[in-house]
């Protein structure tokens, strides 16, 4: 064979087999393309979020999709089809505002005085405030999932600036006495604490302008950050920053910036001076409004034990002289313990025998394995909180509160949100297991 035909041999021997690579590989990306397609729409179908740029965005992915030639017909559509299904999903999903696990709890809204701070919101129960155990608003439906981690959050962070306002009524004489003309610094705070410079009226005046500036950030407006808290120059980027920063404790006055400037103490004097000029007064007047010594409600997660068939009944945890968590963010120092009335002074705690039958017990605890069922109740106490200044032995000591029972009844409901109530027991005549 001459060399000119065994070239063109090998010309054509690698043509044909480029053009089966070229077939096989079409068939393989239309199979591809195919796969992508059906992923992305059974993705789509999953988003619940309305105005959700991310469904918005996989609805557009979805039409510009390409096709194989053998598929554009169905391809198009099934495009149709899946983003006309999207649309819908986004138009009849509902809003935060329509969710009825969040109309369903009751709250009160704390206006703020100032356009310094920002309102703040609390959990209620007829009328007075909810502590202890919340309304964490659990579901499995997941039409019902919009809006509740936002509000979760503003609740908890609205529980500890109210927990913050209670410490700052109760404590109000020790916060008048603060040093106001001028921010210690923090050297001068360490120098106080020293046994051999001791100074007790500087380290309590440390300690409260501390404590001053911590319930300011938690309830700092935006317009407050760049007033009180942004590093000169840098305002527009720092209230971003404030919102999102993980070292909340390092911000310091006049000091925040995108960038993580710090001020210098120049700056962070005029911080510290313009906020007790202007709105310290108004955070005070807030905290004698917002804590009256007002009675609360004390909410506590009680477990439920099996079925007792020979009592007719089922026994339940109370934790009589605990005051559960409420999850809230902040130093605020759990409230102890205090007997005031004669049927509290002798009170037992374990599990205690609530009266009910067969088949309530199983409508309420569900029917099915027990290690997924229900085993919990929410048991309801009326309590008064009371301000207790007896450990306070050095400057730097949190005042702390009491607690005691209004009544000895305690009531049981099956719900988070106290709207389904199964029975209550009294203290003085309850029944405790052995």
């Amino acid at each position: 064979m001459s060399p000119k035909r065994n070239v063109m041999l090998r010309y054509a021997v690698t043509m044909m087999l480029l053009v089966g690579f070229l077939m096989t590989s079409i068939d393989v990306q239309g199979q591809l393309l195919r796969n992508a397609k059906n992923k992305l729409r059974q993705e789509t179908d999953k988003l619940l979020k309305p105005k959700d740029k991310k469904a918005e965005e996989a609805a557009k992915e979805l039409k510009e999709l390409p096709a194989s030639s053998s598929t554009t017909e169905d391809a198009k559509e099934e495009t149709e089809t899946a983003a006309k299904k999207t649309e819908d999903q986004l138009a009849t999903q509902p809003t935060p505002q329509d969710n009825p696990l969040i109309n369903a709890q009751e709250r009160k809204t704390f206006k703020s005085p100032s356009a310094a701070f920002d309102d703040f919101v609390v959990q209620t129960f007829r009328g007075l405030i909810r502590v202890g155990v919340q309304n964490r608003y659990d579901t499995d439906d997941k039409n019902l999932i919009i809006g509740l981690n936002q509000q979760k959050k503003a609740e908890r962070d609205g529980f500890a600036a109210y927990l913050g306002l209670i410490n700052l009524k109760n404590d109000m004489d020790r916060f008048n006495a603060m040093e106001k003309s001028y921010l210690i610094s923090n050297l001068a705070c360490i120098e106080a604490r020293k046994t051999a410079t001791k100074n007790e009226e500087i380290e309590g005046s440390c300690f409260r302008q501390s404590e001053v500036k911590q319930l300011a950030k938690q309830l700092i407006s935006d317009e407050g950050i760049q007033k009180y808290f942004c590093f000169e120059g840098t305002e527009d980027d720092c209230v971003k920053y404030f919102r999102t920063s993980k070292t909340q404790d390092a911000i310091s006055w006049a000091g925040t910036a995108g960038r993580g400037s710090r001020a210098n103490e120049f700056a962070e004097q005029r911080g510290f001076n313009d906020f007790v000029e202007n709105d310290l007064s108004a955070l005070f007047n807030w905290a004698n409004e917002a804590w009256n010594g007002e009675e609360a409600y004390l909410v506590r997660a009680g477990h439920v034990s099996q079925y007792d068939f020979q009592a007719q009944g089922l026994w339940v945890n109370l934790r009589t002289k605990e005051y559960p968590s409420s999850g809230a963010r902040g130093k605020w120092p759990i409230p102890s313990y205090k007997a005031t009335q004669s049927f509290e002074e002798n009170l037992k705690e374990g599990q205690v025998f609530l009266s009910i039958s067969p088949a309530e017990a199983e409508a309420l605890l569900g029917g099915g394995d027990v290690r997924t069922s229900s085993r919990f109740f929410y048991l309801v106490s009326k309590i008064q909180l009371q301000k207790n200044a007896e450990n306070i032995k050095r400057p730097s000591d949190r005042l702390r509160l009491n607690f005691s029972y209004v009544s000895p009844k305690v009531e049981f409901f099956s719900d988070e949100v106290l709207k389904n109530k199964i029975g209550e027991i009294d203290l003085t005549t309850v029944k405790f297991k052995e």
